[in-house]
């Protein structure tokens, strides 16, 4: 019972991750305070997020790119 209590959470804490960076939420709007193990988390799903998918946030700018396909 507690393993699926813990399955549960850790599910949870995967979908949020990265469905801010999914979302196109900025790193600087991330909801948690440093320090709170969400914003650790929070952070980590971005990285990994933006990781997979480099070319669609451009760093200098702090802005998410438009796709070509976005554009048409």
């Amino acid at each position: 019972m507690e393993n699926a209590r813990i399955n549960k959470r850790v599910n949870w804490i995967l979908s949020k991750r990265s469905e801010a960076f999914r979302l196109r939420v900025t790193p600087d709007s991330c909801p948690y305070n440093e320090g709170d193990w969400r914003y650790d988390e929070w952070m980590f799903g971005w990285d990994s997020s933006e990781q997979a998918e480099p070319d669609l946030f451009d760093h200098v700018t702090g802005k998410f790119k438009i796709k070509e396909s976005a554009k048409l």
